[in-house]
């Protein structure tokens, strides 16, 4: 009965080798992170106007996928795939906290630069201000209670918020009036210090942005912009596409000659376009969902980052797509109406 049981453990032993080896591959999760094409997506639901043009909206973003600690399985894919990247994890201090409400928060901003630059193109009314907005909040930050999105009003009563936090010295703690993005709570204050963090880089953790704050009253009656849009796609990359996809919405101007259009680009309020990141990820996602014209962001002919990747990424897998820097919301518009779309000159 013994020498049973040892032959009996012994198989079992045995069998029990690839079963414990698939779950390593199939669970273990390496220090890594992996960015995927994702899909195109039209760029439309954030406003309604009375007016009478309803055709379907030619402009979509891009959104591509990442995830980090991917399984030894999913790590050894992107090893050998084409279309997919393996990027490092940043340090613990250089991650964002709460990283789908820091995506949305920044989408919410590039909204409303979106709005604001587009409104500006077309010479039409809009009033707003500017403030210091957090655009995110790193790991490093020593207060909880801050979130991306909010408002700072004051550093140790200094209104000249940037400036107050940059001359702090390194361990100094300092007093922050904050106030969350809808001004619906009262101002708070709350303490945060200047920590050094593993490069030896002295960091409040927090990444801050000019916000923008549109006084709806000055914007026409017929336009109704929805404060309250959220989904699961987030961040500010998609702001060319949401100021192209105003225009038409506004003017019903369709510069698309029946192509389908898409683009990455954060926008401001004066309708310049800065860099993103993923742009191989995108080109791909643009090519793969049969996108004719591509718009990546080209700030300055020393800023070529965006525009020499994407370039070589479609030459990499030869895809037949129309790739066009820019470095405003206009220029976009004035190449397609070169190419084919209305033209009232």
């Amino acid at each position: 009965m013994l020498e049973m049981f040892k032959r009996a453990k012994k198989f079992f032993l045995i069998l029990a080798i690839p079963y414990i080896a698939g779950l390593v591959v199939l669970l273990f999760p390496m220090e890594a992170r992996i960015i995927a094409p994702g899909n195109i997506t039209a760029t439309e639901g954030f406003l309604s106007i009375n007016r009478e043009w309803k055709t379907e909206n030619p402009y979509h973003s891009i959104f591509v996928m990442s995830f980090d600690r991917p399984t030894l399985f999913q790590y050894g894919m992107g090893r050998v795939s084409t279309t997919l990247r393996l990027d490092d994890i940043p340090p613990v201090e250089r991650r964002v906290r709460n990283p789908y409400e820091t995506g949305q928060a920044q989408r919410r901003l590039s909204f409303r630069a979106a709005m604001i630059a587009t409104l500006k193109e077309l010479d039409m009314q809009v009033e707003y201000t500017t403030y210091t907005r957090v655009n995110a909040v790193y790991r490093s930050a020593t207060h909880e209670d801050i979130a991306a999105g909010e408002r700072i009003l004051s550093v140790n009563g200094r209104e000249d918020v940037r400036q107050a936090l940059m001359e702090a010295p390194c361990g100094a703690e300092v007093e922050l009036v904050v106030q969350d993005e809808a001004r619906e709570e009262e101002p708070r204050t709350i303490k945060m210090r200047k920590v050094e963090v593993g490069d030896g880089e002295c960091v409040f953790g927090l990444a801050l942005v000019d916000g923008y704050e549109i006084d709806y009253g000055s914007i026409h009656p017929e336009i109704i912009f929805r404060r309250d849009w959220t989904d699961f796609v987030g961040g500010p990359s998609g702001g060319l596409m949401q100021a192209l996809y105003f225009h038409y919405a506004l003017t019903g101007e369709d510069l698309s000659g029946e192509r389908i259009i898409t683009g990455t680009g954060t926008i401001d309020a004066d309708g310049n376009v800065g860099l993103v990141g993923g742009v191989r990820e995108k080109v791909i996602t643009a090519a793969q969902k049969g996108a004719d014209v591509m718009f990546v962001p080209l700030p300055s002919l020393e800023n070529d980052a965006n525009y020499t990747e994407a370039l070589e990424t479609r030459d990499e897998f030869g895809f037949a797509l129309d790739i066009v820097p820019v470095s405003s919301m206009k220029e976009a518009i004035d190449h397609l109406r070169k190419i084919g779309g209305d033209n009232d000159e």
